[in-house]
């Protein structure tokens, strides 16, 4: 079963599917390579995760207190005691992107002579180790039955002095498919290098998921930090957040070296490339990260649910799981495991349903952003990934149009030696036009609580107090999600006390949806109840209706009028499948008038 999400969707970014014509034009421009697709062409976007979760509205409402100051920033100081909670460390250094971390630790650390232990490293922490002239040893990795973990090691045959030695893990290898590391098992090896004094170097990103997901209370995490020289977190991965990364320690002479660098590179240590808005913004996903296990453990649970449901369908899954999505290979498509046999599915794939999939560790990808996408589009994924696999034998083979280098592939050009099969995937009815733009974070309580509450209200669900309840099906009135858009607006738009250009925007979009020529604006609903009652309805007058509401009957007989409701019979059945139940009554009315 799929299961409920632990927030609402409190704003929405608008979205549109491309027509099958249009699709193929898109893949035209962007050289049959869907990284080089534009946000606007895509549908339903599962190339990666890193940046794209939908954020909180406690973190939206952070970004509106930025103090963008250029040093000493309160906003500085809170991400300062936040990471200081999280990781038991004693200072923080801001950067703009996890990348631009890499680049100070490769300044600080990775010179000539200097020896690094590695786990798995992806294209850009390679470039980042090498280009000072240090010498990469790669370590086993071993399995556990929770993940991955460092093989034991044999310290005592190394040839460098413990100084000139470092250890570097990260808990999640791109080059894997993102697999959780055992933190058990990375506590023993820890533990052993700090007993030969080995500097560890920890790339710590997506931690409170795996905190979350191993049942693993938060102070391992410090645990783990004090044998750390420096600790690298990504909040782009489990801190919800669009940009910025953390380097964290202990040592003062290591803080010192840092924050000569970080001023070079990315700006003064108080904001290392952010503004103040963003790095309230990642404080506050941070205490999230840190406080709700459950947003991690609903994520797991839709991925764990994902595939399920593709092996049901017959698709074949890795036995090591992806923290951050669910991996297919292309053998099941009928095709080899080389970079142009996937490029040429996941453009097909996008030509075919507007969705647009990754590639990762030689298979398809489906990325799962957090907090991003509901059943529906999944579903609709599934649906569209079956389709590709009927067409796969009709998709012709792509060739790479220049030499593919080793930072990945999204600016490279792709030529299919052939035409690309015809079809489309119809999206269902019920497929969202938008996806989440951010989330309001809700709480389930626990039956006793509910209790409490209930007696508390005197029994009255409309006493209840919002954060009580998990869904909130009392009304539609006023509780819809906003767009992106509505909210830009709402930020641009002039506050005076006469006429605005807002007002300008509103009366003339007015007249071009509706068709009147003049309008009143009114707070609520019941304000033009009352200003319509009070102008049209003589005392003693008749008013038919269909259905009773409180206001609007108040406001009716308050202005003398004798309240009459000829709504459809079918209307007082909730059980009548009569599509229509807000008609009047036809019959009714005309014998009413006679």
């Amino acid at each position: 079963m799929y299961p409920a999400e632990p927030y609402r969707i409190k704003t929405v970014e608008l979205r549109q599917m491309l027509t099958v014509e249009e699709r193929g034009q898109a893949l035209r421009r962007a050289r049959y390579n869907p990284y080089r697709l534009s946000q606007e062409e895509v549908f339903i976007d599962m190339s990666h995760f890193r940046g794209l979760h939908a954020m909180s509205d406690h973190q939206w409402a952070g970004m509106l207190i930025g103090d963008e100051a250029y040093a000493g920033s309160r906003n500085f100081h809170h991400l300062e005691q936040a990471a200081r909670t999280a990781f038991g460390t004693a200072w923080v250094i801001p950067t703009h992107r996890g990348r631009g971390a890499l680049n100070l630790l490769a300044h600080a650390f990775f010179q000539p002579g200097t020896l690094v232990l590695h786990g798995p490293l992806s294209p850009i922490e390679r470039f980042h180790f090498q280009r000072f002239g240090a010498e990469l040893l790669p370590i086993p990795v071993s399995q556990t039955p929770i993940g991955i973990a460092p093989a034991p090691l044999a310290l005592e045959h190394l040839p460098q002095r413990p100084d000139s030695l470092l250890f570097y893990w990260r808990l999640s290898p791109e080059e894997l498919g993102f697999p959780m590391t055992d933190l058990h098992a990375l506590s023993q090896v820890f533990t052993q290098l700090s007993e030969h004094g080995i500097r560890i170097l920890w790339n710590a990103s997506g931690c409170f998921a795996h905190c979350a997901l191993q049942s693993v209370p938060i102070p391992l995490l410090h645990h783990l930090a004090r044998y750390c020289t420096v600790v690298l977190w990504n909040a782009r991965e489990d801190g919800f957040s669009h940009t910025g990364a953390l380097l964290c320690g202990r040592d003062p002479t290591v803080l010192q070296t840092l924050q000569s660098l970080v001023v070079v590179y990315e700006g003064l240590h108080t904001y290392g490339g952010l503004a103040g808005r963003d790095m309230e913004a990642l404080a506050r996903g941070l205490e999230e990260a840190l406080t709700h296990p459950e947003l991690f453990h609903h994520h797991a649970t839709v991925r764990n649910w994902i595939r399920k449901e593709l092996r049901h369908r017959g698709f074949h899954l890795n036995e090591t799981e992806s923290l951050w999505g669910v991996h297919i290979p292309a053998s099941d498509f009928g095709r080899q495991a080389h970079i142009e046999d996937l490029v040429a599915l996941a453009a097909t794939l996008y030509l075919l349903s507007g969705i647009r999939i990754g590639i990762n560790a030689h298979h398809l990808w489906l990325a799962l952003p957090l907090r991003r996408y509901v059943l529906e589009d999944f579903a609709y994924t599934l649906r569209a990934l079956q389709y590709l696999r009927q067409v796969a034998s009709d998709i012709p083979r792509f060739q790479s149009g220049g030499q593919l280098n080793d930072f990945w592939f999204e600016e490279a050009d792709f030529i299919p030696q052939g035409t690309l099969p015809y079809g489309e995937v119809s999206a269902p009815p019920t497929l969202p036009p938008y996806r989440t733009k951010h989330v309001e974070l809700l709480c389930r309580r626990s039956r006793e609580e509910r209790a409490r509450s209930l007696c508390r209200a005197g029994y009255n669900t409309f006493l209840l107090r919002s954060e009580d309840v998990f869904i909130d099906l009392l009304t539609d009135s006023g509780t819809a999600a906003q767009s992106d858009l509505q909210w830009a607006a709402i930020l641009q738009a002039p506050e005076p006390l006469n006429r605005s250009t807002a007002w300008e925007v509103f009366s003339a979009t007015v007249s071009e949806v509706l068709g009147f020529p003049f309008v009143i604006p009114t707070h609520q609903g019941r304000a033009a109840e009352h200003i319509l009652s009070q102008s049209l309805i003589r005392p003693g007058q008749y008013v038919l209706n269909n259905m009773y509401f409180t206001t609007t009957r108040e406001h009716q007989e308050r202005a003398g009028g004798i309240f009459v409701d000829l709504i459809v019979p079918q209307a007082h059945n909730p059980e009548d499948p009569y599509p229509f139940k807000g008609d009047m009554d036809i019959e009714a009315v005309e014998a009413f008038i006679r």
